[in-house]
């Protein structure tokens, strides 16, 4: 509630206003004389002290000068029936916010004056405020920032080197984050001598949350490695098994996330490539240089069901293949309306020979993308 001095005016009048402006929603004091209301600004610091000084009772300089020796900095409007125009212009030069005179002393005049007085008053100091405020947000954007900038360095070191050749085949690698940090992630690693395993994880969201879960997966994968045995059918050489794992310890740490993966083995002596999928869309594109097409199923993503069954698909692979994945953000960037016209031109683009990393970028303009809707992820094996 905004509070109002008044000072000098007789009884009568000052009753009047005094119901003005509680109708008003004004809090209002009616000092008894110069010297109590000196004192009541220093007890209440008022918003506004109106001042009739149109007798000499009340010298409005001399009240002035008063407020300035007592540090009081409270906004004032004078109130004169008749004033000499010397005395209007001294008063404005002295700070008086307003001068109203016996004409303007109505109700709609005096809310008037009172909204604009207060306008300049509170202008500035909101001002202030926002200025002060733009200051703190500004202050925590750039703190943010280098937060995020951090975070997308410390991230791009847990990507692999790409490309990355193991025996006869080259792994390929490109992220597109929707922001600095990706919830897509990829990755692959020598087993032994005559396999390596891949994935390519699609984490749901993007931004610093789904990127943190890329780090945990990545965590939680290499323990894998450490902790299981490699042998025939288990560890790393078991898609199955590696995605059921991570499946579990996503569902016990209720993240609020699910994550869609797909996780192969290449055993480089028999030719063969066994991988499982949960919920990897779009399914991943196998072709030998004539003909493309997508295998796998459907299936569930990870972190959601506690008892997630994961299928387990073999392939053999061709002499010269070339075996392409991406994550589902690059189907916002493609030409195609439906999902299964987008389908589709992947297919022909791979059946077009456009199979390597640098061919098929450069066939869907990847280079020209920043700030994607979601975010790209795309690995490309060949053989």
């Amino acid at each position: 509630m905004i509070t109002v001095l008044l000072l000098g005016f007789e009884e009568a009048q000052s009753e009047k206003l005094r119901g003005w402006f509680e109708a008003g929603d004004y809090d209002v004091f009616v000092p008894a004389s110069l010297k109590e209301g000196l004192v009541c600004c220093q007890r209440r610091t008022p918003k506004l002290l109106f001042v009739d000084v149109s007798e000499p009772a009340i010298g409005g300089l001399e009240l002035l000068s008063m407020l300035e020796e007592s540090d009081l900095n409270t906004p004032v409007i004078f109130y004169a029936e008749a004033p000499e125009i010397d005395e209007v212009i001294n008063a404005f030069r002295r700070g008086v916010l307003d001068f109203l005179t016996g004409s303007e002393l109505n109700q709609s005049n005096i809310f008037a004056a009172f909204a604009k007085a207060l306008e300049k008053v509170d202008g500035p100091q909101r001002q202030k405020g926002l200025e002060a405020e733009n200051r703190s947000l500004r202050s925590r954007f750039d703190a943010l920032n280098a937060d995020q900038e951090a975070g997308r360095l410390a991230q791009l070191k847990l990507f692999p080197e790409t490309p990355f050749y193991f025996k006869q085949y080259r792994f390929s690698h490109h992220i597109i984050p929707s922001l600095l940090l990706s919830g897509d992630f990829i990755d692959y690693f020598e087993i032994d001598e005559d396999e390596c395993g891949f994935y390519l994880a699609d984490v749901s969201g993007h931004g610093a949350s789904s990127a943190f879960i890329t780090v945990l997966l990545k965590c939680l994968v290499n323990d894998i490695r450490k902790s299981e045995p490699q042998v025939e059918g288990k560890g790393m050489r078991s898609p199955s098994s590696v995605l059921q794992r991570l499946n579990q310890e996503l569902v016990q740490m209720s993240l609020s996330k699910h994550v869609a993966m797909l996780y192969g083995v290449i055993n480089r002596k028999n030719s063969t490539l066994v991988y499982s999928l949960a919920a990897h869309y779009p399914l991943p594109i196998l072709s030998d240089g004539k003909k493309a097409r997508f295998i796998g199923a459907a299936a569930l993503p990870l972190g959601v069901l506690a008892g997630l069954n994961v299928k387990e698909y073999t392939e053999p692979l061709p002499e010269a293949f070339s075996l392409v994945m991406f994550t589902d953000g690059i189907m916002d960037v493609l030409p195609q309306e439906g999902m299964l016209e987008k389908e589709q031109g992947l297919l022909e683009m791979l059946d077009t020979a456009c199979t390597s990393l640098p061919a098929i970028s450069k066939k869907l303009a990847l280079g020209g993308i920043k700030n994607p809707d979601d975010d790209i992820g795309i690995l490309v094996i060949e053989g």
